[in-house]
């Protein structure tokens, strides 16, 4: 989806006459692309000390550890694909292909 809005807009505006409008919409849609990660990162950095507290507690290593070790055995089993069917049914958007 992402992809398919960046090449129609790199597609719109080649279409430009003049260098300068072109440049200028790239400017724009450039600007409108950082506005979500600026904001996820301004969002970050408020929460930061309570993820911080939160991962030196030994659940998230648990459970971390725990799913490592779990998709190492699958993987070496051959039986990943497996997990990739299940997710596969669970997750709403489907995943590219390679994915």
């Amino acid at each position: 989806m992402v992809l398919a809005l960046i090449l129609a807009a790199l597609a719109f505006f080649r279409a430009m006459t003049a260098a300068g409008q072109g440049m200028m919409l790239m400017f724009i849609f450039s600007i409108g692309l950082s506005i979500p990660y600026l904001a996820l990162a301004l969002a970050f950095e408020r929460y930061f000390d309570k993820l911080k507290a939160f991962m030196k507690t030994r659940t998230p290593q648990i459970v971390l550890g725990a799913t490592m070790v779990i998709l190492g055995v699958t993987i070496l089993t051959g039986n990943f694909t497996k997990i990739k069917r299940i997710l596969y049914k669970i997750l709403p958007c489907r995943l590219p292909v390679g994915m």
